[in-house]
């Protein structure tokens, strides 16, 4: 897992320009992890009081809602770009983007046997947690590719 601290990096990141050490990447990523995690796990009324959620109701396939959906689009596929900035190759970011929807089967699978009324896995949020990966996934790609143009230029 990239968040290991016996990776073999140990120079400074540049996130933007700006020079973050590694063991302080690696601690924003942990909370960052965690704070997805325990935000999923959070009971649905605590969720709908957060507004996380639009209803207490069990959600049907049709009936998720558009603010529940984009919260599965932004936290896992922001989890994926703060894990990917500790990758050092694009076989690393790849490793990240699985290690993110690991998490994301995971935490659904944990609703699902925790949660016991729900009595069904919700597999349209895995779906959105990897649709938010690889949209998070191809905007570092053209990003990347974007740099390389502008540096080659200069």
């Amino acid at each position: 897992m990239l968040l290991r601290s016996d990776s073999p990096v140990s120079k400074p990141l540049s996130v933007f320009g700006i020079h973050v050490p590694l063991r302080v990447a690696r601690w924003f990523a942990r909370v960052w992890i965690s704070a997805v995690i325990v935000g999923s796990l959070m009971p649905g009324s605590a969720k709908v009081m957060l507004r996380g959620s639009e209803s207490k109701h069990i959600h049907s396939r049709s009936s998720t809602g558009l603010r529940h959906r984009l919260l599965h689009f932004v936290a896992f596929g922001s989890s994926f770009l703060v894990l990917s900035l500790l990758a050092t190759g694009k076989r690393e970011e790849l490793k990240a983007a699985g290690e993110v929807m690991a998490i994301g089967c995971i935490v659904e699978l944990a609703q699902y046997f925790i949660y016991a009324p729900r009595h069904f896995f919700e597999w349209w949020d895995v779906r959105d947690d990897a649709i938010g990966i690889a949209v998070a996934f191809l905007l570092l790609q053209i990003a990347s590719r974007v740099n390389s143009a502008m540096s080659s230029r200069l």
